[in-house]
């Protein structure tokens, strides 16, 4: 926050102003005052780096800042919009404090079937009335570590967790390929890839992908909640590990006006973290699942994207 304009930040209903009597680096901090609700504070919109060629569907974006509040304690989080429900995050509440600077950092994928015309992150949390400051933001782009997520090169790197997988060329999300699996048995067959050599103890773990589910017979009623989602899971084994650890990263409900379209499966709330090991797992499997009475369902996966962050 050294220059001496706010450059691209803007308040998010509340007033952004420059302070140079807080800061944690340099000479400035960012300020947002006038607070009237909870969701106010200060945004940045990620557009030009959209336009740029620099951020697509897809990506994960690691975000963090030094954040502190005029209050004696308070809550702090990262977020995003993009202007289409369901695919917004809304990050961890972060304790911050008015006597030190608290560092808070979040996972933020993001997603859109048709380029954006609202795309920013933005910082919320604190009660009305609570001035909040920021300094030393960052935000990079991590990794992904799906091999062949957009599955243009058919399904090498996947198989089938149960049920018949093959790549189709006929309805894909992206590009022009998606990931089929057929003549399912149950609710844990679906696509999978192995990230043995990929994890890391303690890491923090977010998931892009977009899916379609099908009825194998026209108009077969959805099973009631909560089997009717369909999730991104791992399942870690071995090494230093005392028992198979089965890790959901993500969930979705599936509606009946979701059938038969694509839809985005996400991290939208807090990432998850990975368990702790001295001696690395000797499995890590990836996989998407999903609806209880597999044998009714069709499930398409395209666009995957995993990515992690060390502790």
């Amino acid at each position: 926050m050294e220059a001496a304009s706010l450059g691209a930040w803007i308040g998010n209903g509340a007033t952004a102003t420059r302070d140079t009597t807080q800061f944690h680096g340099g000479a400035a901090s960012l300020v947002a005052t006038a607070r009237t609700a909870t969701w106010q504070g200060v945004a940045q919109s990620l557009l030009p780096a959209v336009t740029a060629g620099a951020l697509s569907s897809g990506d994960i974006l690691y975000v963090t800042a030094w954040a502190r509040v005029s209050t004696a304690s308070d809550t702090v989080s990262i977020s995003s919009d993009l202007g289409v429900s369901g695919t917004g995050v809304t990050g961890h509440a972060y304790t911050v404090t008015n006597t030190a600077w608290t560092q808070i950092s979040q996972l933020v994928p993001v997603v859109w079937a048709t380029t954006p015309t609202t795309i920013k992150l933005f910082f919320q949390g604190p009660a009305s009335g609570t001035d909040l400051y920021l300094d030393d933001v960052t935000v990079t782009k991590v990794p992904n570590i799906i091999t062949n997520g957009g599955f243009e090169n058919g399904t090498t790197g996947w198989t089938g967790n149960g049920g018949t997988l093959t790549a189709s060329t006929t309805t894909p999300f992206a590009g022009t390929a998606t990931a089929s699996v057929t003549n399912r048995v149950d609710e844990w067959n679906g696509t999978l890839q192995s990230l043995t050599s990929s994890v890391v103890s303690g890491a923090r773990v977010a998931m892009t992908a977009w899916v379609r589910v099908t009825p194998v017979v026209a108009a077969t009623a959805l099973p009631a909640s909560p089997s009717d989602r369909i999730s991104g899971n791992l399942t870690l084994s071995g090494g230093s590990l005392a028992a198979t650890n089965y890790f959901e990263i993500v969930n979705k409900t599936i509606t009946a006006t979701d059938l038969g379209v694509w839809v985005p499966l996400l991290t939208t709330w807090d990432e998850r973290v990975l368990p702790t090991w001295t001696t690395a797992p000797t499995g890590a499997d990836f996989y998407i699942k999903g609806l209880v009475g597999g044998t009714a369902w069709n499930i398409e996966v395209d666009s995957v994207t995993v990515g992690l962050i060390a502790p």
